[in-house]
């Protein structure tokens, strides 16, 4: 039997310092070569991407360890308005652990998920025309209160593509 190989491309992630999100809303998880852009490039040969772990840290202790990442694909070649997604928004679960806490201002949590996004047949017509897809990642705070980030680099994760 041969043996296969699978093509992955895993692409360092940041999220940004500092940032108040009020319970129900995003953290957008960037790509790590620019903290300003809230989408990632990914190649067309992809079909799935996984969030293979994050972490972030708060300056309040989270209500609950709720939340949950969000991924929202954006067409390039369709004759669509700037900003305008393609279908909605898919949600996935992750598990929040908290591994840090100061016991004033700084709460560290690690995130993982076993969460598999699969990109539509829209987004993978689209992405073979422009070469790549627009992806929007996004970590939904749900724990039940506002919550902000501390302005250390406890900052990072890692976004597997295949």
């Amino acid at each position: 039997m041969p043996l296969t190989k699978r093509r992955e491309l895993w692409i360092p992630l940041q999220l940004g310092q500092s940032v108040t999100v009020a319970n129900g809303s995003n953290f957008n998880i960037r790509p790590w070569q620019n903290v300003n852009a809230a989408a990632s490039a990914i190649p067309s040969w992809v079909r799935y991407i996984e969030v293979r772990g994050l972490s972030m840290a708060f300056t309040t202790n989270p209500v609950a360890d709720s939340f949950e990442l969000w991924f929202q694909p954006y067409p390039i070649t369709l004759n669509a308005g700037f900003g305008t997604p393609e279908g909605t928004s898919t949600a996935g679960s992750v598990t929040a652990t908290q591994n840090f806490n100061n016991g004033s201002n700084n709460y560290r949590y690690y995130f993982t998920s076993n969460y598999v996004f699969s990109f539509s047949s829209a987004s993978i017509n689209d992405a073979a025309i422009s070469s790549f897809y627009t992806l929007l990642v996004a970590l939904r705070n749900t724990s039940g209160g506002s919550l902000t980030t501390t302005s250390d680099n406890w900052f990072n994760g890692m976004l597997l593509c295949y």
